[in-house]
């Protein structure tokens, strides 16, 4: 459904309570597009769950991080 747009995640996905999931995936050098940032921007401003992950153990810990954080905050 969505794939070949520029600017989403690598890895997209709904969580179980409805809220969208994005992972963006980048290896070594690798940083974001300008669509890649434009779209983390949207998605995270409509309350989706958007992390960046440079290794398997960064991505687990930003994902364990942001939602820790929307816990908190519901």
């Amino acid at each position: 459904m969505f794939g070949g747009l520029p600017g989403l995640p690598d890895i997209c996905g709904i969580l179980p309570n409805g809220r969208w999931l994005g992972v963006e995936v980048k290896w070594g050098r690798d940083t974001q597009s300008d669509d890649q940032r434009v779209c983390q921007q949207v998605f995270q401003s409509r309350g989706a769950i958007y992390v960046i992950a440079n290794s398997l153990e960064g991505g687990m810990a930003a994902l364990a991080e942001a939602i820790q954080a929307l816990r908190s905050t519901t």
